[in-house]
């Protein structure tokens, strides 16, 4: 299991001055108006880095008393990076570990999955999930582990609730299909192999949705979209979250016992041309969340950081800023 923080960590070179600002900012000469305007720029070049760093895209994973796992993702608008909704390709979940990788830069790479023959993907007849939701809060959300556990999103009695088990949710459940159910915004998925994503040197299993696929359980026939570029077009396989929408996907069987890993995979998409670097839009960013949560009971360790810290860009940018700004008042 991977995760190459440094190419997650990339950004479009193209929307940075100097070119190379997010990483390696100049010294400055505080003694002309060149230098001046050098740290202003780079002040607001690492502010729009942690703007396009800064992806509403929330991934959370849940595990309940009896061991059954949830799989959270919200659109938490609005988006980074001129992005009107993400679009996941690749998915993952299993008990033996998982990871992945995400790039950014001119080309855009990102993937989530397990690397045989080490890991396996949790068995796909025993995975559910919800249609794409839109509850009337998608900022609130609650779990509560008590048997097979029940997911929440919104507020009051328009709630939504998520269970494994219909009983749980004390009435008004949200239906749940298996992973080859097809619907109007998520179509059928498929157990894809052989994934080599440019962010990372290992091969990869996940699971793939909207790709031609045989067998039970099925296996996609070509691959999903895990290496593509900046402003290319948006990828024609997976599924789409716009800002306020959910899916929630549930992991069951004997795992009271075991650790489980989930994951997510996909990429920002400016689907309107406007308020990103590309001009015809299409995708803008990459993204790669993980999460492993131990079995029900044991202390948690410590969960995988985000790729990057939007905050913490913000407060080094103002940090620059501010002091460029008081040697200026100096020299």
């Amino acid at each position: 299991m991977r995760a190459v923080a440094a190419a997650g960590n990339a950004i479009n070179s193209s929307l940075t001055t100097p070119r190379d600002s997010c990483e390696r900012p100049l010294a400055p000469d505080v003694k002309t108006m060149r230098n001046r305007r050098r740290w202003l720029a780079l002040a607001g070049a690492l502010t729009l880095c942690a703007a396009w760093r800064a992806q509403a895209f929330e991934h959370q994973e849940y595990r309940a008393a009896d061991g059954t796992t949830y799989q959270v993702l919200r659109s938490v608008g609005p988006l980074g990076g001129g992005a009107e909704r993400e679009r996941i390709t690749t998915l993952a979940g299993s008990q033996s570990g998982s990871g992945g990788c995400n790039l950014s830069t001119t080309m855009a790479s990102a993937v989530v999955g397990v690397i045989p023959p080490g890991q396996s993907l949790h068995p796909f007849g025993s995975i559910r999930r919800t249609a794409i939701l839109l509850p009337n809060d998608i900022t609130a959300l609650a779990f509560d582990p008590t048997h097979s556990g029940r997911v929440t999103i919104g507020t009051g009695g328009s709630a939504l609730k998520v269970c494994q088990s219909a009983a749980d949710c004390g009435g008004g459940a949200t239906n749940l299909v298996g992973l080859a159910t097809a619907d109007m915004d998520v179509p059928a998925a498929c157990i894809a192999n052989g994934l080599q994503a440019d962010c990372e040197s290992n091969t990869r299993q996940a699971f793939a949705f909207g790709l031609a696929a045989t067998g039970n359980p099925p296996v996609c026939q070509v691959g999903p979209t895990v290496n593509t570029s900046i402003c290319a077009a948006e990828p024609s396989d997976g599924f789409a979250l716009s800002p306020g929408q959910a899916i929630v996907f549930v992991f069951s069987g004997s795992l009271g016992s075991v650790g489980f890993g989930v994951g997510a995979a996909g990429f920002g998409i400016d689907a309107n041309a406007s308020g990103s670097v590309c001009m015809s839009g299409g995708v803008v960013s990459a993204t790669s969340p993980s999460q492993s949560l131990p079995a029900p009971g044991q202390p948690r360790t410590r969960e995988r950081a985000p790729a990057a810290s939007a905050l913490g860009l913000a407060m080094l940018a103002a940090a620059l800023a501010l002091l460029g700004h008081r040697l200026l008042l100096h020299s």
